[in-house]
């Protein structure tokens, strides 16, 4: 992808934005992580495009195994996660709307349930 270089977060995850303006942000995401989501709700809406990979999508209460072409979208106030299955990374895009949660804070890895 061109343009600005990846974002690095640990995980191994990388974030390209595509665009971003404060009312719409528009990133590309490759997460290694087994799971990622918010440590905490957050105040914008966001939609979650899964392009490659399989993965167990959670938005609120409502959970549901996912391939490419699937998406989700998760309100204000909502926590949402994906769950990696299978030992390829995930590839999603992601649109945040407004776009005033630092990108850390969306994608955060998320523990293991015991």
């Amino acid at each position: 992808m061109s343009g600005p270089p990846a974002l690095e977060l640990p995980g191994p995850v990388k974030v390209w934005r595509a665009d971003r303006a404060s009312d719409l942000g528009v990133y590309y995401v490759l997460s290694g992580r087994e799971r990622v989501g918010p440590t905490r709700q957050v105040r914008a809406a966001l939609r979650i495009v899964l392009l490659k990979g399989k993965a167990e999508v959670r938005v609120g209460d409502v959970v549901k195994v996912s391939d490419s072409g699937a998406y989700a979208v998760a309100p204000p106030g909502t926590v949402w996660s994906l769950k990696r299955l299978g030992p390829e990374p995930l590839v999603f895009s992601l649109l945040v709307a407004p776009d005033a949660v630092p990108l850390p804070e969306l994608l955060r890895p998320i523990p293991r349930e015991p």
